[in-house]
């Protein structure tokens, strides 16, 4: 057969519309119970649809994360959906035919197995016809006006469709990305409108994702990694790292939370430019002031994350602002996330995700811990003193200073899983944190005064005869704090009787580098 590129598709296409219907709408029609929709594993990561596409008025959905068709009333306004086919047309769930934000790019004509990756740029969304020849909706996966722009080549001899050869990425509602290439029009029996497509999920996605995340009642899952993720029991899972639910947001850690989640304001509010996120500063989740209408009941969230938004008393609408956070995920691996959009209607969010490195910096922290009658007590997840009331029970802090007194939270200081020891290695050259061999605290005396503090921290000074002063040793240790993770430490200064210059690099939880 011969395959014209000289003519425009679009007009032919249009002389066999008893076989090519070009006319759209925004409804649908509701399908019949059966599916329209068969699919083939491959066994290579692959699978083979065949999309019964033949009713000129019926449009068939196809949801990429499952693989299954799905019966859409309002499709303009649903995320259940990614790709819909209808005879030889395609549409996505962006632009001018959705707001799931689908977005498509077209790699032209290439070797389906050798694509691995998805590209960083050049997505398209649909959009309505513009003022050229066409007669159909410019969409991101369109018909002609050659075989080259879209799906089909036509025949002008057998006024037929064939494969153009065409491969093009999705990137599907949740953010991740899909490849696909359209095989078929025509069934065995020579039936149009059967169209087989040959598709598979990309391991790879270069740059950031944006996610379109939405809710009914209930929350919304977000991972840092995976994307939207339906979660069935919140509280006891890891597979989660962000929830949101009305304009309230949380991370998978703190109160109630399963995860060692957290939330921190960027430095930076140019999200492309973070490639890193530190281990030191991030708040977890706890019953805070609900950030909506006054008089709300206090909700568990995340303070950072709840200062996303500017909210209109004049247009009663909530804003994003302009910045970047970094998330601490539930399993130890980090994140950064901008909000860019929010519709209140349709209680809908558009999000950028995308993972970053861990950096594991030196913190250099001041102590005052000069009165004797009372303790400064640190947290060395959040970089800073805090406020104690109840240390046995307090699982906030990690370290407390009197004198030259130190504790940890374990043993008979508190409930948490603290614990020291002291390292033969300099502060420099401790790489990782033992598995063992932490001292727990214990009662301990001091000028003969007794007191709780920990043994393997109470040698980290000497006292020069010569200034008649306390001067730190050249020691290092390693510190577990209240919650099980950990940090190598060494004091730097001591002065006025009290007054600490710590540093300290903290692993971050689920992890014991540094």
């Amino acid at each position: 057969m011969t395959r014209s590129h000289a003519l425009p598709l679009l007009l032919l296409l249009a002389s066999c519309s008893g076989d090519l219907t070009s006319d759209d709408d925004d409804g649908s029609i509701t399908p019949p119970v059966d599916s329209h929709i068969t699919n083939v594993d491959n066994g290579d990561g692959s699978t083979t649809s065949t999309i019964d596409a033949a009713d000129e008025e019926l449009w068939i959905y196809l949801d990429l994360e499952s693989g299954e068709e799905k019966k859409i009333d309002a499709p303009a306004s649903s995320t259940e959906w990614d790709i819909a086919f209808r005879r030889f047309r395609a549409k996505t769930n962006g632009g001018s035919n959705g707001m799931g934000g689908v977005e498509v790019a077209r790699l032209g004509p290439g070797n389906f197995d050798g694509v691995t990756d998805a590209p960083s740029d050049g997505y398209v969304v649909d959009e309505v016809d513009g003022d050229d020849e066409g007669i159909i909706e410019d969409d991101a996966i369109r018909v002609g006006p050659t075989s080259e722009t879209g799906p089909w080549g036509y025949d002008v001899e057998t006024h037929t469709l064939m494969a153009s050869g065409e491969l093009f990425v999705v990137k599907s509602v949740e953010g991740n990305f899909y490849l696909l290439e359209f095989l078929e029009y025509y069934d065995e029996n020579g039936s149009s409108g059967k169209v087989q497509m040959r598709w598979k999920k990309l391991a790879d996605q270069l740059g950031p994702q944006e996610l379109l995340v939405s809710w009914d009642r209930s929350a919304a899952f977000v991972s840092i990694t995976e994307g939207v993720v339906a979660i069935d029991d919140a509280a006891n899972s890891t597979a989660w790292d962000l929830q949101a639910r009305l304009v309230g947001w949380g991370t998978n850690g703190g109160l109630d939370r399963a995860g060692s989640g957290g939330a921190q304001l960027a430095a930076s509010t140019d999200f492309d430019a973070i490639t890193t996120a530190p281990t030191v500063g991030y708040v977890v989740d706890a019953l805070i002031p609900y950030p909506g209408p006054p008089g709300s009941p206090d909700f568990n969230g995340n303070a950072v994350l709840s200062d996303w938004f500017e909210y209109d008393m004049t247009t009663h609408l909530a804003t994003p602002v302009d910045a970047v956070f970094l998330v601490r995920g539930a399993n130890g691996d980090y994140g950064k996330l901008k909000i860019l959009a929010y519709d209140e209607p349709n209680k809908t969010y558009k999000l950028k995700l995308a993972p970053v490195d861990r950096a594991v910096e030196v913190t250099s922290l001041q102590v005052v811990a000069t009165d004797t009658a009372a303790w400064t007590y640190v947290s060395l997840r959040l970089g800073e003193t805090v406020e104690v009331t109840d240390p046995e029970t307090d699982d906030s802090w990690d370290l407390a200073f009197s004198g030259t007194r130190v504790r940890t939270n374990s043993g008979t200081s508190g409930d948490g899983d603290g614990g020291a020891q002291s390292s033969a290695s300099t502060f420099e050259a401790i790489a990782s944190a033992p598995a063992d061999g932490y001292v727990v605290d214990t009662e301990l005396t001091s000028d003969g005064a007794p007191y709780s503090g920990n043994a393997a921290l109470s040698e980290w000074w000497a006292f020069d005869s010569t200034t008649s002063s306390t001067v730190p040793k050249d020691l290092a240790y390693v510190v577990r704090a209240a919650d099980g993770s950990y940090a190598k430490l060494r004091v730097v200064e001591y002065a006025n009787d009290g007054a600490y210059t710590i540093d300290y690099a903290y692993a971050g939880p689920e992890q014991t580098d540094f």
